[in-house]
């Protein structure tokens, strides 16, 4: 049996942030591997960059680490895909392995009103990490949760997407911000760099 960590999320684009708290994870539970499962179409944004181009660079910020990988299972269709969807389908191709979700402690009241919370609590372990504004060091975790949901406080990387876009369009650096591969791509490939952030 394999025990994998699932990364999902739009990651428009992935930054230093996202690989970081991956690699923590992965050493301190001691995970097999980091899955990142870029978000094909998410159900509870309306506006996001190309999802090819979301996937791409993924795939570049992550060549370097042998311990992680990226799955292409919520890239097919225009239909938004929900965790519970995910993991379904990756327990229906490695019914064997452990998974792991990764989410952050933000949202983790929020669980119950998560699609098919009950059958997805049934399939998957989750593992909280912090977010600024919000120390898993408060977390009180909910009697039903017990068992089922792990919290690491970690490192705070006060990095996010919506600012790196910003600093894109408006012409400043974004060097250390996110890998020099992904920086590169994103000036070839000239994202975020029209109207709308």
């Amino acid at each position: 049996m394999k025990r994998y960590g699932i990364m999902g999320g739009t990651f428009d684009p992935i930054h230093i942030g996202h690989l970081f708290v991956a690699e923590e994870i992965r050493c301190h539970f001691h995970l097999d591997k980091i899955i990142f499962v870029p978000n094909g179409n998410p159900p509870h944004k309306e506006s996001v960059t190309d999802k090819h181009l979301r996937f791409e660079m993924v795939e570049i910020a992550i060549a370097d680490n042998p311990n992680f990988e990226i799955s292409d299972i919520e890239m097919h269709g225009d239909s938004h895909i929900y965790t519970i969807d995910t993991i379904k389908r990756l327990k229906e191709k490695d019914p064997q392995n452990e998974y792991h979700f990764i989410f952050g402690s933000d949202s983790l009241y929020d669980l119950p009103k998560w699609k098919s919370y009950s059958e997805l609590m049934e399939l998957c372990n989750f593992i909280a990490i912090g977010r600024p504004g919000f120390k898993t060091s408060d977390i009180d975790i909910p009697e039903e949760y017990r068992g089922k949901v792990e919290i690491l406080n970690t490192l705070e990387i006060p990095v996010d997407s919506t600012n790196i876009r910003s600093r894109v369009l408006e012409g400043k650096n974004i060097k250390y911000l996110v890998s020099s591969g992904v920086e590169k791509y994103i000036y070839d490939k000239k994202i975020y760099m029209g109207a709308g952030i």
